[in-house]
């Protein structure tokens, strides 16, 4: 019951937890978007105002805002109602209850992994597929970390291949316990449950808990002496956008907008603004943590390549940048029907 109650306040907290642009008081809010015309909707997402949980239902979005904001927000005639009042000192409320002690630090997701491979070695390995940003140059940082669950893991078999990765969003605290989760789960029941034991000698399962290890270790530091903001709702990567060394509000990149498919095709997906949350990079692949993806996913043949988030309830799938739908949509839309 512990387990499942810290799980439903994580929910809880990041349904709201968004935004990065620094000011005296930030405010969760919930804006309401219902019945608004196409061109002022597409004037609110070039905004770049960093949103969090969509509302299919009431087709609403919440936000966390700073003062800035909500001039903006009113300008386009959108209505909106208070949620959080104060998002920063929410956050360090939850921070002084101990609040992040209920998730693995990033240390401690590299502590275990090594633990699985010792105790697991003939269905489990680790590898090193990349590097995180401040380790690219020299601050600390971090290696990227993935592993493969196969029976024969040190071989490349004629089996499907799928990937899934978690916490490309620094933020996103619960994304990579689920992949940790899905890790014991395999090779703790191999050779136990069926089904498992099926999965992991007829597939080659890579599984990566953080792909943003720098902004996942920031999201626990608690404070930050160049910036009022709690670093608990970082979103971006830990690049120093303007190379002052000083980190702020206005550094990092939206590791998710930094992929190359139609990187930059609009102002409304992706900002070109290195100050938004959404900041997509100087170019595609930019990054070191989404070169790291890169890498993998072209070095194997994946069916499936998943990347959890938190939190809106939702399972996406191409395309985003546009309304057109893929050849493939009836498979993507019968594999979203049976996930829920």
């Amino acid at each position: 019951m512990k387990k499942l109650t810290v799980i439903l306040l994580s929910i809880a907290l990041f349904c709201t937890s968004t935004l990065s642009a620094q000011s005296s008081t930030r405010k969760v809010i919930k804006i309401d978007l219902a019945g608004q015309d196409q061109e002022v909707l597409k004037e609110f997402y070039k905004l770049g105002i960093d949103l969090g949980k969509f509302d299919r239902r009431t087709n609403s979005v919440n936000a966390l805002v700073t003062e800035a904001d909500f001039s903006r927000i009113s300008n386009l005639g959108l209505k909106y109602q208070v949620v959080i009042s104060d998002a920063d000192a929410f956050a360090r409320q939850l921070r002084q209850s101990g609040y992040l002690e209920h998730f693995r630090s990033y240390e401690q997701m590299l502590q275990e992994m090594n633990e699985i491979i010792a105790k697991y070695p003939d269905i489990a390995k680790l590898e090193v597929i990349g590097e995180s940003y401040e380790k690219s140059v020299g601050k600390g940082g971090y290696d990227i970390m993935a592993m493969k669950i196969s029976d024969n893991v040190q071989l490349e078999e004629e089996e499907p291949e799928v990937f899934y990765f978690a916490n490309i969003h620094a933020r996103e605290i619960i994304t990579p316990e689920i992949i940790m989760y899905f890790m014991h789960y395999l090779v703790e029941n191999y050779g136990v449950d069926p089904y498992v034991t099926y999965l992991v000698n007829n597939r080659q399962i890579w599984l990566c808990p953080s792909g943003n290890p720098d902004g996942h270790a920031y999201v626990f530091t608690g404070s930050n002496p160049d910036d009022r903001s709690d670093p608990m709702w970082w979103r971006k990567n830990k690049r120093d956008n303007n190379n002052n060394d000083i980190f702020d509000s206005g550094d990092g990149v939206d590791l998710n907008r930094n992929f190359g498919y139609k990187w930059g095709y609009d102002n409304s997906g992706s900002s070109p603004t290195p100050s938004s949350a959404t900041y997509r990079g100087t170019g595609p692949f930019s990054e070191p943590e989404s070169q790291a993806i890169r890498d993998l996913v072209l070095q194997h043949n994946f069916i499936i390549t998943l990347s959890f988030h938190s939190y809106s309830q939702l399972w996406l799938y191409p395309w985003g940048y546009t309304k057109v739908r893929t050849p493939d949509n009836s498979t993507f839309e019968m594999l979203a029907d049976s996930c829920v």
